[in-house]
């Protein structure tokens, strides 16, 4: 059905693909979409997310959620909002100097 069938396997209703691939077009998904692997890469210029609350460091132990947040990257130094789990609140750096 798909070519190849070291390639390609499916099913009624599931498609797999047993090979890196790239998809030089619009891709569309309709549904939920689920990505299985330690690093996911996205390179948008423009990201929008419609939830109001983004989960980071989902199931790790309580000691390792330090330095969890965010970062700007920038020219003149690093920028971020980070989780000091010691002092149990947020640290805040700005251009490279924690305030």
């Amino acid at each position: 059905m798909f070519g190849d069938p070291s390639i390609f396997s499916s099913t009624d209703d599931l498609i797999t693909v047993h090979a890196n691939t790239l998809f030089d077009q619009n891709v569309h998904i309709t549904g939920n979409f689920t990505v299985n692997g330690s690093s996911v890469s996205i390179e948008t210029t423009q990201l929008a997310i419609e939830d109001r609350v983004i989960t980071l460091n989902k199931n790790a132990p309580g000691g390792l959620v330090d330095g969890s947040g965010f970062e700007i990257e920038g020219t003149v130094g690093q920028t971020s909002v980070t989780y000091d789990h010691v002092n149990k609140g947020f640290d805040l750096t700005a251009n490279g100097t924690l305030l």
